[in-house]
């Protein structure tokens, strides 16, 4: 049976393929349609999401800094490039985790 650390590493793998997803679901608006709101919108919600997710790993000391909750007026390219650190911060934090470190207590404190 896997360990609880490595189910949280594959269950990681699916939010990456997510991830890709949306950021192709983005790119494949036309060009005319991304200055609309409804499309600022989900590139700005979406960059929320990345956001939430440093801040958290913030939150569990694995790094030092994280951007605004609600970043705004990103380029896709910006995006992408938000979701790759994201992604690569949460990596680095899984590859070291283990189950003693997931039963551990975290105290919340808002930022």
């Amino acid at each position: 049976m896997k360990s609880l650390a490595d189910r949280f590493r594959h269950w990681f793998s699916y939010e990456q393929a997510c991830n890709a997803l949306c950021v192709q679901m983005l790119n494949s608006v036309p060009l005319d349609r991304q200055g609309t709101p409804e499309f600022r919108k989900a590139v700005d919600k979406l960059s929320h999401l990345m956001a939430a997710r440093l801040r958290w790993l913030q939150r569990l000391g694995a790094v030092n800094e994280a951007p605004p909750a609600f970043p705004t007026d990103l380029s896709l390219a910006d995006l992408s490039a938000q979701i790759a650190a994201m992604e690569s911060h949460w990596i680095t934090y899984l590859e070291r985790l283990d189950d003693t470190q997931i039963g551990r207590d975290v105290t919340y404190k808002a930022n």
